[in-house]
Protein backbone atom coordinates (compact mmCIF):
# COMPACT_ATOMS: atom_id res chain seq x y z
CA UNK A 1 0.00 0.00 0.00
CA UNK A 2 1.64 3.41 -0.48
CA UNK A 3 2.48 5.59 1.92
CA UNK A 4 1.30 8.76 2.86
CA UNK A 5 4.66 10.40 3.97
CA UNK A 6 6.29 8.75 1.23
CA UNK A 7 3.72 10.60 -1.03
CA UNK A 8 4.30 14.02 0.44
CA UNK A 9 8.21 13.76 -0.02
CA UNK A 10 8.11 12.93 -3.54
CA UNK A 11 5.75 15.53 -3.71
CA UNK A 12 7.98 18.26 -2.44
CA UNK A 13 10.84 16.94 -4.31
CA UNK A 14 8.46 17.36 -8.02
CA UNK A 15 7.90 21.43 -6.90
CA UNK A 16 4.48 20.82 -5.82
CA UNK A 17 3.84 24.23 -3.74
CA UNK A 18 2.72 23.94 0.07
CA UNK A 19 -0.61 25.66 -1.02
CA UNK A 20 -1.89 22.30 -2.81
CA UNK A 21 0.04 19.74 -0.19
CA UNK A 22 -2.45 21.91 2.63
CA UNK A 23 -5.45 20.93 1.09
CA UNK A 24 -4.67 16.99 1.31
CA UNK A 25 -6.78 15.34 3.77
CA UNK A 26 -4.12 13.99 6.63
CA UNK A 27 -5.87 12.63 9.69
CA UNK A 28 -2.47 10.60 10.39
CA UNK A 29 0.66 10.41 7.78
CA UNK A 30 2.05 7.24 9.45
CA UNK A 31 0.37 4.29 9.70
CA UNK A 32 -2.22 5.38 7.88
CA UNK A 33 -5.47 3.25 7.48
CA UNK A 34 -6.51 2.35 3.62
CA UNK A 35 -9.42 3.84 3.96
CA UNK A 36 -6.77 7.23 4.68
CA UNK A 37 -4.63 6.58 1.90
CA UNK A 38 -7.80 6.01 -0.42
CA UNK A 39 -8.83 9.50 0.51
CA UNK A 40 -5.87 11.30 0.18
CA UNK A 41 -5.08 9.85 -3.54
CA UNK A 42 -8.97 10.52 -4.68
CA UNK A 43 -8.10 14.38 -3.22
CA UNK A 44 -4.58 14.25 -5.40
CA UNK A 45 -6.48 13.47 -8.51
CA UNK A 46 -9.01 16.33 -7.71
CA UNK A 47 -5.96 18.64 -7.14
CA UNK A 48 -3.78 17.79 -9.34
CA UNK A 49 -3.34 16.76 -13.21
CA UNK A 50 -3.30 13.19 -14.48
CA UNK A 51 0.71 13.43 -15.29
CA UNK A 52 0.99 14.76 -12.34
CA UNK A 53 -0.40 12.08 -10.34
CA UNK A 54 1.20 9.30 -12.49
CA UNK A 55 4.40 10.48 -11.80
CA UNK A 56 4.16 10.67 -7.89
CA UNK A 57 2.52 7.04 -8.00
CA UNK A 58 5.54 6.22 -10.33
CA UNK A 59 7.71 6.80 -7.10
CA UNK A 60 5.84 4.97 -5.25
CA UNK A 61 7.09 1.38 -5.68
CA UNK A 62 6.34 -0.46 -2.44
CA UNK A 63 8.87 -3.26 -2.75
CA UNK A 64 11.40 -1.89 -5.03
CA UNK A 65 13.45 -4.74 -4.36
CA UNK A 66 12.33 -8.40 -2.98
CA UNK A 67 13.59 -11.90 -3.45
CA UNK A 68 12.61 -11.67 -6.88
CA UNK A 69 14.01 -9.13 -8.51
CA UNK A 70 17.51 -11.56 -8.57
CA UNK A 71 15.38 -13.67 -11.07
CA UNK A 72 14.63 -10.65 -12.93
CA UNK A 73 18.42 -9.90 -13.10
CA UNK A 74 19.68 -13.10 -14.37
CA UNK A 75 17.03 -13.10 -16.97
CA UNK A 76 18.56 -9.93 -18.36
CA UNK A 77 21.97 -11.51 -17.70
CA UNK A 78 21.10 -14.57 -19.75
CA UNK A 79 19.16 -12.62 -22.55
CA UNK A 80 21.26 -9.31 -22.67
CA UNK A 81 22.76 -9.97 -26.03
CA UNK A 82 19.07 -10.07 -27.52
CA UNK A 83 17.29 -6.78 -28.80
CA UNK A 84 14.61 -5.20 -26.01
CA UNK A 85 11.92 -6.83 -28.56
CA UNK A 86 13.62 -10.67 -28.17
CA UNK A 87 13.61 -10.08 -24.37
CA UNK A 88 10.12 -9.16 -24.17
CA UNK A 89 9.25 -12.06 -26.27
CA UNK A 90 11.21 -14.11 -23.39
CA UNK A 91 9.61 -12.98 -20.50
CA UNK A 92 7.77 -15.56 -19.74
CA UNK A 93 10.20 -17.73 -18.65
CA UNK A 94 10.44 -16.03 -15.86
CA UNK A 95 9.25 -17.94 -12.93
CA UNK A 96 7.86 -15.71 -10.38
CA UNK A 97 4.44 -14.69 -8.83
CA UNK A 98 1.89 -12.48 -10.50
CA UNK A 99 3.97 -13.40 -13.55
CA UNK A 100 3.74 -11.13 -16.75
CA UNK A 101 0.85 -12.63 -19.15
CA UNK A 102 1.29 -10.25 -21.88
CA UNK A 103 4.11 -7.58 -22.39
CA UNK A 104 4.47 -6.04 -25.95
CA UNK A 105 6.56 -3.57 -27.19
CA UNK A 106 3.95 -0.71 -28.98
CA UNK A 107 4.61 1.40 -32.21
CA UNK A 108 4.85 4.44 -30.35
CA UNK A 109 8.19 2.56 -28.42
CA UNK A 110 5.93 2.64 -25.23
CA UNK A 111 5.86 -1.04 -23.23
CA UNK A 112 2.53 -2.60 -22.33
CA UNK A 113 2.79 -4.87 -19.59
CA UNK A 114 -0.63 -6.87 -18.11
CA UNK A 115 -1.72 -9.54 -15.43
CA UNK A 116 -4.48 -11.14 -14.73
CA UNK A 117 -5.98 -11.34 -18.29
CA UNK A 118 -8.00 -14.71 -17.25
CA UNK A 119 -9.56 -12.84 -14.18
CA UNK A 120 -13.60 -12.80 -14.12
CA UNK A 121 -15.94 -10.37 -11.95
CA UNK A 122 -15.82 -11.03 -8.40
CA UNK A 123 -13.37 -13.73 -8.50
CA UNK A 124 -9.76 -12.41 -8.84
CA UNK A 125 -6.52 -11.83 -6.89
CA UNK A 126 -4.31 -8.75 -5.62
CA UNK A 127 -0.70 -8.63 -4.09
CA UNK A 128 -1.71 -5.65 -2.32
CA UNK A 129 -3.51 -6.82 1.21
CA UNK A 130 -4.58 -3.55 2.31
CA UNK A 131 -6.65 -3.00 -0.26
CA UNK A 132 -9.43 -5.79 0.24
CA UNK A 133 -10.17 -4.84 3.50
CA UNK A 134 -12.27 -1.96 1.60
CA UNK A 135 -15.75 -2.03 2.15
CA UNK A 136 -16.81 -1.29 -0.20
CA UNK A 137 -13.88 -2.05 -2.39
CA UNK A 138 -14.47 1.83 -4.38
CA UNK A 139 -11.34 3.58 -4.68
CA UNK A 140 -9.47 5.93 -7.29
CA UNK A 141 -7.66 3.61 -10.85
CA UNK A 142 -4.07 6.09 -9.43
CA UNK A 143 -3.77 3.96 -6.34
CA UNK A 144 -3.00 1.30 -8.47
CA UNK A 145 -0.07 3.77 -9.49
CA UNK A 146 2.00 1.85 -6.70
CA UNK A 147 2.02 -1.36 -7.92
CA UNK A 148 2.49 -0.21 -11.26
CA UNK A 149 6.35 1.28 -10.19
CA UNK A 150 7.12 -1.96 -8.34
CA UNK A 151 6.25 -3.68 -11.90
CA UNK A 152 8.26 -1.31 -13.03
CA UNK A 153 11.57 -1.29 -11.39
CA UNK A 154 11.85 -5.36 -11.47
CA UNK A 155 11.05 -5.29 -15.33
CA UNK A 156 13.93 -2.78 -15.26
CA UNK A 157 16.26 -5.55 -13.98
CA UNK A 158 15.02 -8.00 -17.09
CA UNK A 159 14.73 -5.75 -20.09
CA UNK A 160 17.55 -3.63 -19.36
CA UNK A 161 16.04 -0.17 -19.77
CA UNK A 162 14.56 2.38 -17.50
CA UNK A 163 10.98 3.08 -17.79
CA UNK A 164 8.69 5.65 -16.78
CA UNK A 165 5.27 4.73 -15.56
CA UNK A 166 3.20 6.60 -18.68
CA UNK A 167 -0.50 5.77 -17.59
CA UNK A 168 -2.24 2.80 -15.51
CA UNK A 169 -5.18 1.46 -18.00
CA UNK A 170 -6.89 -0.62 -15.67
CA UNK A 171 -6.73 -2.86 -13.05
CA UNK A 172 -8.60 -6.06 -11.34
CA UNK A 173 -8.80 -4.89 -8.05
CA UNK A 174 -10.61 -1.38 -9.41
CA UNK A 175 -12.75 -3.20 -11.78
CA UNK A 176 -13.51 -6.24 -9.25
CA UNK A 177 -11.90 -8.76 -11.64
CA UNK A 178 -13.53 -7.59 -14.89
CA UNK A 179 -10.22 -6.10 -16.13
CA UNK A 180 -6.70 -6.87 -15.92
CA UNK A 181 -4.11 -4.72 -14.44
CA UNK A 182 -2.81 -3.16 -17.42
CA UNK A 183 0.23 -1.01 -17.29
CA UNK A 184 2.15 1.51 -19.97
CA UNK A 185 5.87 2.72 -19.55
CA UNK A 186 7.64 5.22 -21.40
CA UNK A 187 11.68 3.96 -22.27
CA UNK A 188 13.72 6.79 -21.01
CA UNK A 189 16.83 5.29 -21.31
CA UNK A 190 19.50 2.23 -21.00
CA UNK A 191 20.32 0.08 -18.77
CA UNK A 192 19.69 0.90 -15.04
CA UNK A 193 22.50 0.42 -12.65
CA UNK A 194 22.71 -2.73 -11.19
CA UNK A 195 24.42 -1.80 -7.86
CA UNK A 196 22.96 -4.61 -6.31
CA UNK A 197 23.52 -7.64 -8.85
CA UNK A 198 24.63 -10.73 -7.62
CA UNK A 199 28.49 -10.81 -6.83
CA UNK A 200 29.08 -14.38 -8.16
CA UNK A 201 26.96 -13.66 -11.28
CA UNK A 202 29.33 -10.12 -11.35
CA UNK A 203 32.39 -12.23 -11.07
CA UNK A 204 31.54 -14.94 -13.48
CA UNK A 205 31.02 -12.56 -16.50
CA UNK A 206 34.37 -10.85 -15.99
CA UNK A 207 36.23 -13.87 -15.45
CA UNK A 208 34.92 -14.37 -19.03
CA UNK A 209 36.52 -11.10 -20.03
CA UNK A 210 39.61 -10.44 -22.54
CA UNK A 211 41.52 -8.08 -23.88
CA UNK A 212 43.14 -8.01 -27.55
CA UNK A 213 44.27 -6.03 -30.69
CA UNK A 214 41.42 -5.56 -33.20
CA UNK A 215 40.93 -7.59 -35.88
CA UNK A 216 39.48 -6.24 -39.24
CA UNK A 217 36.62 -9.15 -39.00
CA UNK A 218 36.00 -6.90 -35.17
CA UNK A 219 34.87 -3.75 -38.16
CA UNK A 220 31.18 -4.19 -37.59
CA UNK A 221 30.74 -5.10 -34.03
CA UNK A 222 33.20 -2.42 -32.84
CA UNK A 223 31.84 0.37 -34.97
CA UNK A 224 28.24 -0.56 -33.97
CA UNK A 225 29.11 -0.14 -30.51
CA UNK A 226 30.48 3.09 -31.08
CA UNK A 227 28.02 4.74 -32.64
CA UNK A 228 24.97 3.24 -29.91
CA UNK A 229 27.27 4.22 -27.04
CA UNK A 230 27.43 7.84 -29.07
CA UNK A 231 24.00 7.86 -28.48
CA UNK A 232 24.03 7.17 -25.40
CA UNK A 233 26.74 9.50 -24.11
CA UNK A 234 25.75 12.47 -26.43
CA UNK A 235 21.85 12.99 -27.14
CA UNK A 236 21.29 16.36 -25.26
CA UNK A 237 24.62 17.38 -25.60
CA UNK A 238 25.67 16.81 -29.43
CA UNK A 239 23.06 17.93 -32.29
CA UNK A 240 20.94 14.76 -33.07
CA UNK A 241 21.39 15.28 -36.95
CA UNK A 242 25.34 15.47 -36.15
CA UNK A 243 25.13 11.88 -34.01
CA UNK A 244 23.50 10.51 -37.05
CA UNK A 245 25.92 11.95 -39.42
CA UNK A 246 29.19 10.60 -37.55
CA UNK A 247 27.32 7.48 -36.98
CA UNK A 248 27.04 6.89 -41.06
CA UNK A 249 30.86 8.33 -41.74
CA UNK A 250 32.06 5.60 -38.99
CA UNK A 251 29.82 2.58 -40.72
CA UNK A 252 30.84 3.56 -44.17
CA UNK A 253 34.75 3.70 -43.23
CA UNK A 254 34.63 0.90 -40.80
CA UNK A 255 36.34 -2.09 -43.20
CA UNK A 256 38.91 0.41 -44.15
CA UNK A 257 39.40 1.45 -40.38
CA UNK A 258 39.70 -1.90 -39.82
CA UNK A 259 42.06 -3.23 -42.22
CA UNK A 260 45.08 -2.02 -40.37
CA UNK A 261 44.02 -1.56 -36.86
CA UNK A 262 47.27 -0.55 -35.49
CA UNK A 263 46.61 0.81 -31.75
CA UNK A 264 42.76 -0.09 -31.49
CA UNK A 265 41.89 -3.11 -29.13
CA UNK A 266 38.45 -5.10 -28.16
CA UNK A 267 37.08 -6.01 -25.11
CA UNK A 268 35.69 -9.12 -25.67
CA UNK A 269 33.19 -11.45 -23.30
CA UNK A 270 31.94 -15.02 -24.50
CA UNK A 271 33.47 -14.39 -28.14
CA UNK A 272 31.33 -10.81 -28.30
CA UNK A 273 33.01 -7.62 -28.77
CA UNK A 274 31.81 -5.39 -25.47
CA UNK A 275 34.32 -2.41 -26.09
CA UNK A 276 36.57 -0.66 -28.22
CA UNK A 277 39.42 1.62 -27.96
CA UNK A 278 42.55 3.91 -29.36
CA UNK A 279 45.25 3.37 -27.67
CA UNK A 280 48.84 5.54 -29.02
CA UNK A 281 51.34 7.34 -28.52
CA UNK A 282 49.81 10.94 -27.73
CA UNK A 283 50.40 13.82 -30.49
CA UNK A 284 50.55 16.56 -27.86
CA UNK A 285 53.61 18.51 -28.07
CA UNK A 286 53.22 19.63 -23.99
CA UNK A 287 53.58 16.11 -23.24
CA UNK A 288 55.03 14.66 -26.04
CA UNK A 289 56.11 10.80 -24.98
CA UNK A 290 53.02 10.11 -22.99
CA UNK A 291 50.35 7.62 -23.75
CA UNK A 292 47.18 8.28 -24.96
CA UNK A 293 43.40 7.00 -24.72
CA UNK A 294 42.04 8.52 -27.88
CA UNK A 295 39.13 6.23 -28.02
CA UNK A 296 37.44 4.56 -25.30
CA UNK A 297 33.53 2.62 -25.35
CA UNK A 298 31.97 0.22 -23.52
CA UNK A 299 28.65 -1.35 -25.46
CA UNK A 300 25.44 0.87 -23.14
CA UNK A 301 24.31 -2.71 -23.19
CA UNK A 302 27.61 -3.75 -21.13
CA UNK A 303 27.44 -0.39 -18.33
CA UNK A 304 27.53 -0.84 -14.79
CA UNK A 305 29.67 -4.15 -14.94
CA UNK A 306 33.07 -3.85 -14.33
CA UNK A 307 33.72 -3.78 -17.40
CA UNK A 308 35.00 -0.21 -18.41
CA UNK A 309 36.98 -0.19 -15.39
CA UNK A 310 39.35 -3.49 -16.21
CA UNK A 311 39.42 -1.90 -19.87
CA UNK A 312 41.34 1.14 -18.63
CA UNK A 313 43.19 -0.76 -16.50
CA UNK A 314 44.51 -3.56 -19.55
CA UNK A 315 45.01 0.18 -21.32
CA UNK A 316 47.45 1.95 -18.12
CA UNK A 317 49.17 -1.46 -18.39
CA UNK A 318 49.72 -1.17 -21.78
CA UNK A 319 51.38 2.53 -20.79
CA UNK A 320 53.49 0.93 -18.25
CA UNK A 321 54.96 -1.87 -20.42
CA UNK A 322 55.72 0.64 -22.85
CA UNK A 323 57.62 2.91 -20.27
CA UNK A 324 55.39 6.00 -21.19
CA UNK A 325 55.72 8.42 -18.27
CA UNK A 326 51.75 8.97 -18.18
CA UNK A 327 48.98 8.64 -19.57
CA UNK A 328 46.21 11.58 -21.08
CA UNK A 329 42.66 11.63 -22.74
CA UNK A 330 40.01 14.00 -23.45
CA UNK A 331 36.40 14.16 -22.38
CA UNK A 332 33.76 16.44 -23.78
CA UNK A 333 33.30 18.94 -21.07
CA UNK A 334 29.37 18.04 -20.25
CA UNK A 335 29.84 14.37 -20.50
CA UNK A 336 29.38 14.33 -16.62
CA UNK A 337 29.68 10.40 -16.70
CA UNK A 338 32.40 9.60 -18.17
CA UNK A 339 34.72 12.34 -16.34
CA UNK A 340 33.27 10.84 -13.28
CA UNK A 341 34.26 7.42 -14.52
CA UNK A 342 37.51 8.53 -15.66
CA UNK A 343 38.08 10.39 -12.10
CA UNK A 344 37.71 7.25 -10.17
CA UNK A 345 40.20 5.71 -12.54
CA UNK A 346 42.71 7.92 -11.45
CA UNK A 347 43.04 10.77 -14.01
CA UNK A 348 42.76 14.48 -12.81
CA UNK A 349 41.72 17.72 -14.93
CA UNK A 350 44.82 19.98 -16.03
CA UNK A 351 42.79 22.54 -17.52
CA UNK A 352 43.80 22.05 -21.34
CA UNK A 353 40.90 22.09 -23.75
CA UNK A 354 40.61 20.80 -27.07
CA UNK A 355 37.86 22.13 -29.52
CA UNK A 356 35.94 19.69 -32.39
CA UNK A 357 35.53 21.60 -35.68
CA UNK A 358 32.12 20.05 -36.13
CA UNK A 359 29.97 20.78 -34.08
CA UNK A 360 32.18 23.59 -31.70
CA UNK A 361 32.37 21.72 -28.82
CA UNK A 362 34.90 22.52 -26.15
CA UNK A 363 37.21 18.95 -24.74
CA UNK A 364 38.76 18.64 -21.37
CA UNK A 365 42.30 17.21 -20.86
CA UNK A 366 42.75 14.48 -18.04
CA UNK A 367 46.26 13.12 -17.08
CA UNK A 368 47.40 10.41 -15.05
CA UNK A 369 51.15 10.71 -14.27
CA UNK A 370 53.08 7.48 -13.22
Amino acid sequence: MPKIENMLQTMREQGMSDEVISQLPMPRIQKATPEEVVAFISRMDELLSKEQCISIMGEQGCNKTNKYSARHRLFYEKHKGKTLSERIALLHELDTPHKVDVCCLNEDGTITLKFGIDGEKGNWNCPCTPIKKLKPLVFPLTYCGCCGAHVQYLHEFSLGVKLRLKEIVSSKANSDGEKPCEFIYDVVGQAPCFRRCNAVVQRKMLSNLEFRKARPEDAAAATDLICRSWVTAYTGLIPDDVIAEKNAQRMANAAERFARPSGIYVAEQGGKVVGAGAFVPTEDHDLAGWFEVRVFYIDPNYFRQGIGKRFMDYALDLARTGNYPGVLLYVLEGNANARRFYEACGFVCDGKRKVQNVPPLENIRYVLKF
